[in-house]
C-alpha cells in the first residue's frame, strides 16, 4: 500500500487574485497581536478574499451565535461560483518549498488514507475555534497537516523540482518565502509512488488537522449512513517534511513554520459544488 496518494487541488485563481501574498495567513501571524489593530482585521484588510474569510471568521455586529461559521461556508460557494478557487485539472503531488534566508525546508504534499486511533479529546483541546469547526462549515482543509518521515532527505527532491511546475509563490508577513511546484505528469506521479513506496510518515500527537481530518470524517459518515472508500474525507491533506529537518529547526534559533493557510486546500464536502474526487490505494 502506498501511503501517500496524489490529489486534485483547490487553488486560488491567480487571474481574479493576481498576488497570492495578499490571500495567504501565517499561524504566526494570526497567533500574534503586536498593535491595536488584530491579526484578523489586518488580515481582512489585506484582500477581500484573503483566507482567514473561512479560518478565522469575524464576528460582526447583529450576529447569532454560528453565524460567522456559516459566513465563512458562504464565502467558500462564493469564490468558486466566482472563479476566485479552481480546482486543478489533474491528480498529482506538489513540492512545497519554504525558503528563509539561506534556510530551505522542502517537501512532499498529497493525501494519506485516515486510520485509528488518534489523540484523544484531551490531548487537543476543542473549543469554538477549533479546526474542526471551520471544516465543517466550509468542507475544506486550508493548509497541509505536518508529517515527519524518515530518511526523505535521501529523496533528490531536486530532480522532482526540474520535471515540476511551478503554480504558486508568495511571501508571508516575516519575509518567508513559500513556493508550490506541481508534479501531475504521470511520470512524475509514478517516481514519486516509487521513492517513497518504503517510506511511512510519522504523525505529530499534538497537529489539530490530523483531529479535526477523524472528526469531520466521523460525523460525515453518520450523517450520510456511511462513506464509500475513495471518498474525499477519508483522506487527510499532508506535508511531508524529513524528521531530521524539523528536530534541527525546532530546537535552533528558526521555529519551523506550518505550511500557510491558503497556499492549497482540500475539497472534503461535494456539497460546495466540487466533485469528490476518486482515489484508490
Amino acid at each position: 500500500m502506498l501511503p501517500l496518494l496524489p490529489f486534485s487541488a483547490i487553488r486560488y485563481n491567480l487571474d481574479h487574485v493576481s498576488s497570492l501574498s495578499d490571500v495567504i495567513a501565517a499561524q504566526s501571524e494570526l497567533d500574534g497581536q503586536e498593535d491595536d489593530d488584530s491579526a484578523v482585521d489586518r488580515l481582512y484588510k489585506k484582500h477581500p478574499a484573503n483566507v482567514v474569510r473561512l479560518i478565522a471568521n469575524r464576528e460582526e455586529p447583529g450576529d447569532e451565535p454560528g453565524d460567522r461559521f456559516e459566513r465563512a461556508g458562504e464565502f467558500v460557494e462564493q469564490w468558486i461560483d466566482e472563479g476566485v478557487l479552481r480546482r486543478d485539472d489533474d491528480a498529482g503531488f506538489d513540492i512545497y518549498c519554504q525558503i528563509e534566508g539561506e534556510s530551505r525546508r522542502t517537501g512532499i504534499i498529497g493525501l494519506i488514507r485516515i486510520t485509528d486511533p488518534v489523540p484523544t479529546q484531551d490531548e487537543i483541546p476543542s473549543d469554538e475555534n477549533s479546526v474542526s469547526r471551520w471544516v465543517e462549515a466550509t468542507g475544506m482543509f486550508a493548509r497541509p497537516a505536518i508529517s515527519l518521515c524518515r530518511d526523505l532527505s535521501l529523496v533528490d527532491l531536486n530532480a522532482l523540482l526540474l520535471r515540476a511546475n511551478s503554480v504558486a509563490t508568495a511571501t508571508d508577513h516575516r519575509g518567508r518565502t513559500h513556493q508550490m511546484h506541481r508534479c501531475s505528469d504521470p511520470e512524475s506521479v509514478a517516481a514519486i509512488h516509487e521513492m517513497l513506496s518504503f517510506r511511512k510518515p510519522t504523525r505529530l500527537g499534538q497537529e489539530p488537522g490530523y483531529q479535526a481530518a477523524h472528526d469531520y470524517r466521523d460525523s460525515l459518515a453518520r450523517a450520510q449512513g456511511g462513506l464509500s472508500d475513495d471518498h474525499p474525507a477519508n483522506f487527510l491533506l499532508t506535508w511531508w517534511v524529513d524528521e531530521d529537518v524539523f528536530c534541527r529547526d525546532s530546537r535552533g534559533n528558526r521555529p519551523f513554520e506550518d505550511c500557510p493557510f491558503g497556499m492549497l486546500f482540500h475539497c472534503v464536502a461535494s456539497h460546495i459544488g466540487i466533485d469528490p474526487i476518486a482515489l484508490t490505494d
